[in-house]
């Protein structure tokens, strides 16, 4: 699990204990320490038009979260050819960088399914995703009053990745930025559907 800005590795917990009793559950905390608290995945900017992502700080900690990753699975004992990455918000921006950009496969990590809840995927990786030729299953939901990340986030991700022919299930939930119960439930009956 990969938490979104300003939270940290605990924020995402209460969501493993319904996810199912047979998953390793593993919730990974950002390198980046915010000066109000909590910590990040890369630096954010706000501007008129909004808030923008520093692609460099981004990229540094995708390609950290690759090479962390193959540790804490062999350290903690889970299966290096079934991975699911769930990210919500900056987290999901973050899952769409280590299966787009592929880093874990080099390390012997294989991501078979992703959870993107409230996110977005970045510009650069866009494009990327047409280069590659082999993509996991992807669950995406968002809130339709999401006032952080717009919901047509979400949709442009689910469309990009539906044209490269990804598996892909999208539903929006009437909520702000954040997870819902229905929300949950969706993503346990596709995990089962999907194990």
């Amino acid at each position: 699990m990969l938490h979104g800005y300003g939270a940290d590795a605990n924020d995402l917990f209460p969501l493993a204990e319904s996810l199912g009793p047979d998953l390793l559950v593993l919730s990974i905390q950002a390198p980046l320490t915010l000066p109000f608290g909590g910590f990040a995945w890369y630096n954010l900017t706000q501007t008129q038009i909004g808030f923008r992502e520093d692609p460099v700080s981004r990229r540094a900690s995708e390609t950290l979260l690759a090479a962390e990753l193959r540790k804490i699975i062999d350290r903690e004992g889970g299966s290096l050819n079934e991975v699911t990455i769930l990210g919500f918000s900056q987290g999901a921006a973050m899952g769409y960088g280590l299966v787009i950009r592929q880093e874990p496969a080099v390390l012997g990590v294989s991501i078979s399914r992703m959870i993107a809840l409230s996110g977005y995927m970045p510009d650069d990786l866009k494009a990327a995703v047409q280069q590659v030729t082999k993509l996991p299953r992807f669950f995406i939901g968002h809130g339709e009053y999401d006032e952080l990340i717009p919901p047509q986030a979400t949709e442009d991700a689910a469309s990009l990745l539906q044209r490269v022919n990804a598996d892909v299930e999208m539903h929006l939930y009437p909520i702000a930025h954040g997870i819902s119960d229905q929300e949950l439930s969706d993503v346990k009956r596709w995990l089962k559907i999907h194990s």
